[in-house]
C-alpha cells in the first residue's frame, strides 16, 4: 500500500512540475506562458475588462499557497482579496507564484493523499489534481490574453516606443531642423507628426476619430510632446479598437516615420548603433 501511494505521489509531483515549469503534454506550462511578458503587458486587460495576466498569476499563486496550507491542516479559506490579490509589482507576482509552487512541490511527495482536506468533502488527492487543473486553466487564459489582437497592437505600440527611444536619443537640438532636401520633412516635423498619430489613436479608440494638427514647437518640446502622447496611449485602460485598423493605420505609419528619423540621423552625421530588434525586450512603458 505504501509503495502504491508513494508512486501516486510521484506521479502527482511530476504533473505539478510539468504544469508549472514545462514539458507538459498539452503545450506551454505556467512559466513558459509568462516568459517575456512585460510589466505593462501583464497589467493590460483586453477590452479594459476582466482579469489581467498579473491578476491571474496572483490568483494562481494564492491557490498554490492554499493547497500547501491545506495539506498541512490549515483550512485556508480564500475570500475577496485573498482569492484575487491586488497587483502592482509584476516581478513580485511572478516570484510569489514561483515560491508558492516550490513550497507545494516540497510537500507533495510525502503528502497523505487519503487525508481529508480540513472543512471539505474531498481528500488531498483531489485537492492536488484540482490545483494542477486550476493552474493550467488560468495559464490558458493568459495565452488568450497574449494572442488577442489588442495584445499584439499594444506590443506594436511598445515596439514604436522602443525604436523611437533609439532614434531620438543622443542628438543635439539642431538636429531637429536638419534639412535633407526640398520637400523632405525635418526631424522636428516628423516628431510633431508622431505626436499627432498617437493623439489620433486615442480619438479613434474613444469613437470620435478627430484629427488634431500640432504645430512644430522646437526639437526638445516636440520630443516631450511625443512621449506624452505615446504614454497616454500606453496607459489607456479602455479598449484599443478596432485593433487591426489601428495597427495598419496610425501605428504602422508611426513605425515608418521612426525609420525615417533613423535615415535622417545618418545623413546628418549622427548614425544610430545597429541592433538586433528581434532579440530586444519590448515594453510599453515610456522611454526616457
Amino acid at each position: 500500500m505504501v509503495t502504491r501511494l508513494m508512486r501516486e505521489n510521484h506521479r502527482i509531483l511530476d504533473q505539478l512540475r510539468r504544469a508549472v515549469y514545462g514539458e507538459a503534454w498539452h503545450g506551454d506550462a505556467l512559466f513558459e506562458v509568462l516568459h517575456g511578458v512585460s510589466a505593462e503587458e501583464a497589467k493590460a486587460k483586453v477590452g479594459g475588462v476582466g482579469h489581467s495576466i498579473e491578476d491571474l498569476t496572483l490568483h494562481v499563486a494564492a491557490w498554490l499557497e492554499a493547497a500547501e496550507r491545506r495539506i498541512g491542516g490549515d483550512p485556508a479559506i480564500l475570500l475577496g482579496e485573498a482569492d484575487w490579490p491586488e497587483g502592482g509589482d509584476w516581478e513580485g507576482a511572478k516570484e510569489r507564484a514561483r515560491f508558492a509552487a516550490e513550497r507545494l512541490l516540497d510537500v507533495v511527495e510525502k503528502a497523505d493523499l487519503d487525508a481529508a482536506v480540513p472543512g471539505k468533502a474531498y481528500d488531498n488527492y483531489h485537492l492536488l489534481h484540482g490545483v494542477i487543473q486550476h493552474t493550467l486553466y488560468h495559464a490558458g487564459q493568459m495565452v488568450l490574453q497574449k494572442r488577442s489582437p489588442e495584445g499584439l497592437l499594444r506590443h506594436a505600440i511598445g515596439a514604436v516606443g522602443y525604436r523611437a527611444g533609439k532614434a531620438l536619443a543622443g542628438v543635439p537640438p539642431e538636429f531637429g531642423t536638419f534639412a535633407a532636401g526640398a520637400g523632405v520633412k525635418t526631424p522636428e516635423e516628423l516628431v510633431a507628426h508622431l505626436a499627432e498619430l498617437f493623439a489620433w489613436v486615442l480619438e479613434l479608440a474613444n469613437g470620435t476619430g478627430r484629427w488634431r494638427r500640432f504645430e512644430v514647437l522646437g526639437w526638445e518640446a516636440d520630443v516631450a510632446r511625443f512621449w506624452e502622447k505615446l504614454a497616454a496611449v500606453e496607459e489607456y485602460r479602455g479598449r484599443l479598437a478596432p485593433a487591426e485598423r489601428l495597427l495598419q493605420g496610425p501605428v504602422a505609419d508611426a513605425l515608418t516615420h521612426v525609420g525615417q528619423l533613423g535615415m535622417l540621423r545618418r545623413l546628418a552625421g549622427y548614425p544610430m548603433t545597429s541592433e538586433n530588434y528581434f532579440a530586444a525586450t519590448i515594453s510599453v512603458a515610456k522611454k526616457d
